[in-house]
């Protein structure tokens, strides 16, 4: 059998943007299953402005994972 080829660059970047919505997403839901809105998470982890979690939230957002860590502290 041979080797599948490597995707493509329109491929991997079609794959990122789905991974981005995906994980943007999942984190409203867990935000609105908790009654949270996006600026009480803001708050809780210390920031006035809850903008990049709405950047994160609409898929628009490459987090590292020391923003998603932060994140986490804010919907515990």
């Amino acid at each position: 059998m041979p080797p599948k080829p490597a995707p493509s660059p329109d491929e991997i970047t079609a794959h990122i943007a789905r991974t981005q919505l995906a994980l943007g997403r999942n984190v409203r839901r867990v935000r609105e299953r908790q009654g949270r809105t996006q600026a009480d998470v803001a708050s809780r982890r210390g920031r006035r402005d809850p903008s990049s979690l709405a950047r994160l939230e609409g898929g628009k957002a490459n987090p590292t994972l020391a923003l998603l860590a932060r994140l986490c502290t804010g919907l515990e």
